[in-house]
C-alpha cells in the first residue's frame, strides 16, 4: 500500500550538494559543445551532462549515507537509485536546454535579469513536465522508478508533491544561473572558471532553498511503495 513521506526540512549539507553537482556539470555544459563541434548546447548535451552529473554525485551520496544519517520511519536508508536517478536528471536537463533555446530569444533584458527569469521558468517548467512524464512511466514500467533501500526493504517513489518540487527547483535556478554564467566573461579560462562558478551557482541556490524551506515551513511530500523485487544493479 503506497505510503506518503512529509518532507519537513532539508538538511544542510544539500547546499554542499549542490555545489558539488553544479561543480561538475558546468565544466561538461561548456566544453562538450566544443568536443562535439556543434558550437551550441542542445538537449542531447543535456542528457549526457544530467545523467553523468547525478550518476557521480549519486555514488557519492551512497557511499556517504552512513555519515548523513538520513532515515525513513527511524529507519536508516542504506541506499538510493542511482542509474534511474540519473536518467530522469538527464531528462530533466535536456528539457532545460530545450525550453531554454526558446525563451532566451524573446525575453529583451539584460543579465542578469533575463537569466533569472529563465533559470525560473526552464527549470519549474522542466521539472513539471518530466514529473508528469515520471509518474505515467513508473505506472508502466516499474524498473524505470527511483527506489530507496532500507533494512525494511526497497521502497520506490511513486509520485511526489509535483507543483512544490518544481517552484523549488525555479527558485532554485533563478539563484544559481546569474552565478553560474560568470564563467561566460572569462573566456581565456573557461574551464576552471566554470568550476568555480558552479561550485559557486550551486551553493548559493542550494542556500537559498534551504533558507526558504527553513523560514517558511512549507512541507512538500513523497509517496512511495513497496517494492518486492528491486533491481540487482541498483546499489
Amino acid at each position: 500500500m503506497p505510503i506518503k513521506v512529509d518532507i519537513t526540512k532539508i538538511p544542510a549539507w544539500f547546499i554542499c550538494m549542490m555545489g558539488l553537482l553544479e561543480a561538475i556539470t558546468v565544466p561538461l555544459v561548456v566544453a562538450i559543445p566544443a568536443w562535439t563541434g556543434t558550437g551550441l548546447k542542445n538537449p542531447l548535451h543535456g542528457m549526457v551532462v544530467g545523467f553523468a552529473g547525478v550518476l557521480v554525485l549519486f555514488y557519492i551520496i551512497n557511499r556517504l549515507l552512513g555519515a548523513l544519517r538520513l532515515n525513513l520511519w527511524n529507519n536508516p536508508i542504506i541506499g538510493i537509485s542511482i542509474f534511474s536517478s540519473a536518467f530522469w536528471s538527464g531528462l530533466v536537463l535536456a528539457l532545460i536546454f530545450s525550453i531554454q533555446h526558446v525563451l532566451k530569444l524573446r525575453i529583451p533584458l539584460d543579465y542578469p535579469f533575463k537569466e533569472i527569469i529563465v533559470g525560473f521558468c526552464c527549470a519549474g517548467g522542466a521539472v513539471f513536465l518530466c514529473g508528469l512524464i515520471y509518474r505515467m512511466v513508473v505506472a508502466r514500467f516499474p524498473f524505470f522508478g527511483i527506489n530507496i533501500r532500507m533494512p525494511a526493504g526497497a521502497f520506490q517513489v511513486k509520485n511526489f508533491s509535483l507543483w512544490r518540487f518544481a517552484f523549488w527547483s525555479g527558485l532554485y535556478e533563478s539563484v544559481a544561473l546569474p552565478v553560474i554564467l560568470i564563467w561566460s566573461f572569462y573566456p581565456r579560462h573557461q574551464a576552471i572558471a566554470a568550476v568555480i562558478t558552479g561550485l559557486a551557482g550551486g551553493l548559493t541556490g542550494g542556500a537559498c532553498i534551504w533558507l526558504m524551506a527553513m523560514i517558511f515551513k512549507k512541507s512538500a511530500f513523497i509517496v512511495l511503495d513497496k517494492v518486492t523485487a528491486p533491481s540487482a544493479s541498483e546499489p
